[in-house]
């Protein structure tokens, strides 16, 4: 709680996605903050390497107030 306002975090990730991003050492980051609706300020989307598709791949996905 911060100034008395509950902040809120929701994540959504698979159990691959969470076996894919312990087996690579790089992780990309991005934010925005214009997509997202009400009560939600902020997406945060958690990026890696998947060597089996030699493709950037989203792993989490984060809805923030």
């Amino acid at each position: 709680m911060i100034s008395g306002v509950q902040e809120r975090i929701i994540l959504w990730m698979s159990s691959e996605s969470i076996s894919l991003l312990r087996a690579n050492h790089h992780v990309f980051i991005d934010g925005t903050f214009r997509v997202v609706q009400s009560p939600f300020y902020q997406l945060i989307v958690v990026m890696t390497f998947d060597p089996t598709t030699s493709l950037f791949v989203p792993c989490c996905y984060s809805l923030i107030t």
